[in-house]
């Protein structure tokens, strides 16, 4: 289990909690690697060490200065409900290993049921502006996915991720939530709040829980979404801009999930046909996901043991 004072190095080295005005930038994760890979970071304590250069060993000296407040914010996370998880540890997602190391979370805040983190998980994403048809084929494929007994990975945003979260939700689903705003915002909408109260909802945050909107956390946690998926889908994109898109190119090109995406002539499947051409499978609407999403025979793109393979060689 990780000491607290490895998870304040974390939020001081890497996010805004307790901060000051007089501080310098964050820094990267691949950044805060180096610094573990060199053995420069033990604890709250940065060592003097020839790989990591004095100027970037001062910063995280003063980044960490402000660990003692930040420990009074890890303590309020607490009694909201939160814990914090890190790679060392053995609950952390091994799904996150399939992320380039400059894209792997070195925190997880975890609210809510972390069973649901050993189901088979789909992921979804797609536009946030769509036309009702498109609506209501993401809320059918939700409930799908709610009774084939599978676990939803989504951003919660509106759109696409409403669309389908609502269809599992309201037939019985279960969610993985990796928000980009703050969480007591999403938590408003009585049907999240209420499938977190019955142990049908995790809420998993690569950022500060409250920490608010911004264009590079929705890029973040949109490789953590498609990662955690087994295999992901991608109902609706705009060809060559949107986080959707990206996303799924980003994840087609890494190989660290599946995705899948619908093949149409609609203005909102516009992306999707980019996506298609670049090495997404079809989605047959009219098939069961399991059968589709799941099967092993028939896939050329990477599974998660050939590419934790590739990593530990």
């Amino acid at each position: 289990m990780a000491t607290v004072e490895e998870i304040c190095s974390r939020l001081c080295l890497l996010t805004r909690a307790a901060w000051e005005d007089a501080l310098p930038p964050v820094m990267t994760r691949l950044a805060v690697s180096r610094l573990i890979d060199a053995g420069a970071l033990t604890g709250l304590t940065i060592r003097d060490t020839d790989e990591i250069p004095e100027a970037m060993r001062n910063r995280a000296r003063m980044l960490l200065s402000r660990s003692a407040a930040v420990y009074d914010c890890l303590n309020e996370y607490g009694k909201c409900g939160y814990r914090v998880v890190l790679p060392e540890e053995e609950d952390w997602p091994l799904q996150m290993r399939r992320l380039k190391e400059s894209l792997r979370p070195h925190f997880l805040f975890m609210k809510g049921c972390a069973e649901l983190l050993s189901g088979r998980l789909i992921a979804f994403a797609g536009s946030r502006d769509i036309q009702r048809e498109t609506y209501a084929c993401a809320y059918e494929l939700g409930r799908k996915a709610a009774e084939e007994g599978l676990t939803i990975v989504s951003g919660g945003a509106r759109g696409v991720d409403t669309a389908v979260q609502r269809g599992a939700l309201e037939n019985g689903g279960k969610l993985i939530l990796v928000p980009a705003q703050p969480v007591q915002r999403i938590l408003r909408d009585e049907m999240l709040a209420h499938a977190l109260a019955q142990g049908r909802l995790l809420l998993l945050c690569d950022a500060l829980p409250d920490e608010r909107f911004s264009a590079q956390r929705a890029i973040a946690r949109n490789h953590v979404i498609y990662a955690m998926g087994e295999a992901a889908v991608v109902v609706a994109a705009r060809a060559g801009i949107g986080g959707s898109w990206h996303g799924a190119m980003d994840c087609l090109r890494g190989a660290y999930t599946r995705v899948w995406t619908i093949d149409g002539d609609a203005a909102d499947y516009e992306g999707n046909r980019g996506l298609l051409q670049a090495g997404a499978f079809a989605l047959d609407l009219k098939d069961s996901l399991s059968s589709q999403c799941f099967a092993e025979a028939g896939c050329d793109q990477i599974s998660l043991f050939d590419q934790l393979q590739i990593d530990n060689k």
